[in-house]
């Protein structure tokens, strides 16, 4: 007998981050800059270029599960983990990469 299900869950670890090195928090920043300065379609091209490294996406182009899954536009930076307290980037020995 063949079934078809309309839904999917996946469970596990789900916490995609950026794959990019050192200038992801530069590139952030001028993104940042971009918005306050209103200039909003460099701003949204900034955020395209930084979708390219998403792991998610990269994940969904090679997984046949992942393939089907859709979410809405971004159109906000990513996010990372500062120290309590300060406006220091993660110093801790994780080193987490922003994600949306």
């Amino acid at each position: 007998m063949i079934q078809n299900l309309d839904t999917t869950f996946l469970l596990g670890d789900l916490n995609f981050r950026i794959n990019m090195g050192n200038d992801l928090k530069t590139l952030i920043k001028n993104a940042e800059f971009l918005k306050s300065m209103n200039q909003m379609e460099k701003f949204e091209q900034e955020i395209k270029g930084l979708l390219t490294f998403d792991q998610l996406k990269i994940v969904q182009a090679q997984d046949p599960i992942l393939s089907g899954y859709t979410e809405g536009p971004i159109k906000f930076l990513p996010t990372y983990k500062y120290d309590v307290g300060t406006d220091q980037y993660d110093s801790s020995k994780k080193q987490r990469n922003p994600a949306w």
